[in-house]
């Protein structure tokens, strides 16, 4: 609404700073504050020789990486073959008219994207001679193949032209430019969580520079997968300010995943960096390729680190006799739910709070430093999802980042599927436990 009426405001400037617990971590170190500021412009410094600036984003490529042809900075390179046939069939209405000028050959006609103004900038750039009819459609757009690559296709002007409207993708760049207008105002320009809108929010938006983040389909304590990254984006956070961006196309949305994760792998390799540098006295090119590989190490494990669920069971299929074995082992020795979301499931368990140094009841920090607040599950809002096999990985392999731990290896499938039984039961109470006002009850029991 607000940007309809011309009032929506602009959206903070994309930055590369380092964080102020750079600087800290120095100074704990027993550095003079204008020599821990120093030893911070140095970090930050490393940082852009290997991450580049927002104008100019882009990874360092590591030695290891040229042999094998891998590029980060490419992420469509990533993508299997559903996912780049689904990036084909968008483009194809999105960018129908221009398709349909390329193909009729009307290069110099071919009409302005009014909602692509990046991509529009790079097709005047990149194919110029073949708008000013310099060169025909016809031409080799390559004189000759890649040296030792005899094999290479060769593609006409006309070709490349009609490939590059089909086959779009994002530079790294232009994923920025889309980041700063969707998602800068809540997840701040470094990733930190803190834009102008984030402070107002309860929960506080994701800060990525830990490298850690919830509902994803890996172990709990492990780096994400993109796919995991896509599917967030695809259907939002159900019960906070994180909404799905369905609207976008998918090369746009893959955009966006592969900004996330640059912000997320640059804030890791800060942390590294700055640990490091803390304890050896200095940053070096050296150290800081150390760590940003080490970092680097842990995203590409994610793959191998995927939870399996097996075959979840359809929800409908649940019985009386599964929903009083997960109610039983809720409250049970074994799962200790209750010990966090209480007996009555509505998260006021004891373990949830502790004495900090003063002796005062306080609840426990997850690692973002917020207070704990373990899910009410009788309001059947699930963050992650709430089909069997969303229910299945947070109880099975734990939330990263929260207290909320891994099952206990005692659970065998079948009990970690009746918790879930349990679990989904609670969002469809009996008459008499229904909440609400008089009015509504009465609406739902019918008259007595």
């Amino acid at each position: 609404m607000l940007a309809a009426c011309g009032l929506e405001p602009e959206p903070p400037v994309l930055t590369f700073t380092v964080s102020a617990e750079t600087q800290l971590t120095f100074e704990d170190e027993g550095l003079e504050p204008n020599e821990a500021a120093v030893a911070a412009g140095q970090v930050e410094g490393a940082l852009q020789l290997l991450f580049g600036s927002p104008a100019r984003p882009g990874y360092l490529v590591l030695e290891a990486w040229q042999a094998s042809g891998r590029d980060p900075n490419f992420g469509q390179d990533e993508l299997d073959d559903a996912a780049l046939e689904a990036i084909t069939r968008d483009n194809e209405a999105r960018f129908a008219r221009q398709l349909e000028a390329v193909r009729k050959g009307d290069h110099g006609e071919v009409p302005r994207p009014w909602d692509a103004k990046a991509t529009w900038a790079r097709w005047k750039w990149a194919f110029s001679p073949l708008i000013q009819g310099r060169v025909e459609a016809t031409s080799l757009h390559s004189e000759s193949p890649p040296p030792g690559d005899s094999d290479a296709l060769s593609f006409s002007w006309g070709d490349e032209a009609e490939r590059f409207w089909r086959e779009r993708y994002p530079s790294l760049a232009e994923s920025g430019a889309l980041y700063q207008r969707h998602c800068v105002h809540c997840h701040g320009a470094t990733g930190a969580g803190d834009g102008p809108s984030g402070a107002t929010l309860d929960p506080q938006p994701r800060d990525f520079r830990r490298g850690i983040f919830k509902w994803v389909a890996v172990e709990a304590g492990h780096r994400p997968r993109r796919a995991d990254l896509v599917r967030v984006l695809e259907r939002g956070v159900e019960g906070t300010s994180m909404p799905a961006f369905k609207r976008l196309t998918r090369a746009e949305r893959e955009g966006l995943v592969d900004w996330v994760r640059l912000l997320a792998v640059r804030g890791e390799t800060e942390l590294v960096v700055t640990a490091l540098a803390a304890q050896r006295g200095s940053v070096t090119p050296e150290l800081a390729t150390q760590a940003y590989a080490r970092t680097w190490q842990r995203w590409d494990a994610a793959e191998d680190k995927y939870a399996p669920v097996g075959t979840p069971p359809d929800p409908d299929t649940f019985s009386a006799a599964d929903v009083a074995r997960g109610k039983e082992l809720f409250t049970g020795e074994v799962a200790k739910c209750n010990t966090c979301h209480a007996d009555d499931a509505r998260g006021g368990g004891a373990a949830i709070w502790e004495l900090d140094a003063d002796g005062v009841r306080t609840r426990r920090l997850d690692q973002w430093g917020a207070p704990s607040r373990p899910r009410d599950l009788t309001h059947g809002v699930f963050r992650g999802g709430d089909r069997p096999a969303d229910l299945y990985r947070r109880i099975k392999y734990g939330i990263g980042g929260t207290i909320m731990p891994a099952a206990d290896p005692g659970l065998s499938d079948d009990d970690v599927y009746a918790l879930v039984a349990f679990v989904l039961s609670l969002r469809h109470p009996p008459a008499s436990e229904r909440v609400g006002p008089p009015s509504a009850r009465a609406a739902q029991e019918g008259p007595r």
